[in-house]
């Protein structure tokens, strides 16, 4: 198994969660982690725009990542949500066999 990392964000802690119970229950993570207190700086529809966000860190497999980010557009509440994986260089063999065991 490939591991990968997936990035995305949300305003609320509120919706993290339950981002994170519905990829659980899909069984498309191992792992999502989110960290409050982001502020984000971008432009959006001709405007530059400051927004407090959630970071979430979803912790999945590369065969996994078609599937994980369909279901991200499908119930993200952005209309365009940030969405970026990152190859994993190593993880450790217990670790990557946990993943495993708990994704599809």
């Amino acid at each position: 198994m490939k591991a990968a990392l997936l990035l995305t964000t949300v305003s609320a802690r509120a919706e993290a969660e339950v981002l994170a119970r519905k990829l659980l229950k899909a069984r498309l993570a191992a792992c999502v982690s989110f960290r409050e207190g982001f502020v984000s700086f971008y432009e959006w529809k001709g405007r530059l725009t400051k927004q407090k966000e959630v970071w979430i860190l979803i912790k999945t497999s590369t065969k996994l990542l078609p599937r994980l980010e369909a279901m991200i557009k499908k119930i993200h509440p952005y209309q365009n949500p940030e969405i970026l994986s990152v190859p994993v260089q190593r993880a450790s063999k217990e670790y990557a066999a946990w993943m495993q065991k708990v994704m599809l």
